[in-house]
């Protein structure tokens, strides 16, 4: 076995080089930034607020607009926090491990997969809220596997002002309080005052929504730019969920101990169910936010495999290999999948840019304008752009879309760009004028 010294002076290095390689590779695609990001900005900016509205992600907002007060461009300040987000949330995802796992080597092993994966490496430059909530909802679960309760339902107040589906942790919170405790008066004094604070937090954010006239329900913008799940990621997913499932069996049928084990992970068990559950009915963004717990909890089970095994005498091999595997896997996806996806958004933005350009200098004000992708358009042309949908009859003067054909509307202005990476297959963004 290595040395208790030695694998702390492994993770007191290893770790911040494990997240200056991350920010380093993430800086890389800075220059990628999704339609999102420029809805995002728009709303910062408080130029797509009206009566009713649903505000994406109030806390992203707030972060953002403080490049207003520094003069800094709005979508340059997104990008920034994302990345530092990102970064603190790699972070967050040690210490939830060395919770989980009591093992400060696997806790580093689980936040270097963190760090590697393509969906994050995607997420950081982008300028999206993912980061900010990833970073929130394993600092709840920290504070929760800590019995931290009144700091858990602080942070969670906060990540539920990023994305309203973070009401599951509150809620997740007071069942881990009755369920792990053996005094039921202490347990509803702590949940009642969880409650209390939970609402604290989030009262200044329902305050500014009645006075301003907004839905005070925060939306997580989606990136909607991830790749599909190849083969690669969906064979790693599988052998990550075998071994979660192994270590819940064995731990089941290991007696009292196991079980106390798995009764002190109700929170993150049911963290894991609910956001499979949200995500699987249409936020698919919310997915990737399983992907620490996935990986710590396969540890757990590969910990747990061992003992039965009796296979001591390996030491941290097993996992190291493991390890390693997922690191292979995820470069893999990033250089076939995610890079260029990356590639293919920017030659879009591109297109679009142009396309707004176009609009800014031939299209009046009272010409009403509606997008596939709204973001770019709104935020070059600073004018109101409708939500259009593909496959659905548009009602506007002008269409921004990627469809080859619209009935009822002819060509009006199609960007020709040289050396495009696009193929037809992709796309071009064009503008449609109603007959």
């Amino acid at each position: 076995m290595i040395q208790e010294n030695v694998v702390r002076r492994v993770v007191r290095f290893g770790l911040p080089i494990v997240i200056l390689v991350f920010y380093l590779t993430a800086s890389l695609g800075f220059s990628y930034t999704p339609d999102s990001t420029f809805l995002s900005v728009q709303y910062a900016k408080s130029s797509g607020l009206s009566s009713g509205d649903m505000i994406p992600s109030p806390l992203w907002l707030l972060f953002v607009t403080t490049g207003s007060v520094l003069q800094l461009d709005l979508v340059l300040t997104a990008k920034v926090f994302s990345l530092f987000f990102s970064c603190l949330a790699i972070l967050v995802a040690y210490l939830l491990a060395y919770e989980v796992l009591v093992d400060r080597l696997l806790a580093f092993c689980v936040s270097l997969i963190v760090a590697m994966q393509s969906w994050l490496l995607q997420a950081a430059p982008s300028g999206n809220a993912i980061g900010l909530g990833l970073m929130l909802s394993l600092t709840v679960l920290f504070f929760l596997l800590r019995n931290e309760y009144i700091l858990a339902a602080f942070t969670a107040g906060l990540c539920m002002m990023v994305f309203w589906q973070a009401v599951g942790l509150m809620l997740f919170l007071v069942v881990d309080v009755f369920i792990n405790s053996i005094d039921r008066r202490h347990a509803l004094n702590t949940a009642l005052s969880a409650t209390v604070v939970f609402v604290t937090a989030l009262l200044p954010w329902i305050v500014f929504a009645i006075w301003r006239g907004v839905h005070p329900i925060a939306a997580l913008v989606p990136l909607n730019e991830f790749p599909p799940v190849s083969i690669t990621m969906s064979i790693a997913l599988g052998v990550l969920v075998l071994m979660m499932g192994s270590g819940i069996y064995f731990l089941t049928s290991s007696g009292g101990d196991g079980r106390r084990i798995l009764t002190n992970q109700i929170a993150p068990a049911l963290w894991i169910l609910w956001l499979l559950v949200v995500g699987i009915s249409g936020n698919e963004e919310l997915l990737f936010l399983i992907t620490p717990l996935l990986v710590a909890y396969a540890f757990l089970g590969l910990v747990q495999l061992i003992r039965q095994m009796r296979l001591q005498s390996l030491g941290y091999m097993l996992p190291f290999v493991i390890t390693g595997l997922l690191l292979a896997q995820n470069q893999l996806t990033l250089i076939s999948n995610t890079s260029l996806e990356m590639t293919r958004s920017n030659e879009h933005s591109s297109e679009l840019r142009s396309i707004a350009y176009w609009l800014t200098a031939n299209a009046e004000t009272s010409v009403s304008v509606s997008a596939e992708r709204r973001g770019i358009i709104g935020y070059y042309t600073d004018r109101p752009i409708g939500r259009f949908e593909p496959g659905t009859a548009p009602q506007s003067d002008l269409v921004v879309t990627a469809a080859r054909n619209i009935d009822g509307y002819e060509l009006a202005f199609r960007p020709i760009r040289e050396h495009s990476e696009l193929t037809e297959h992709d796309g071009h963004f064009a503008v449609w004028r109603k007959k």
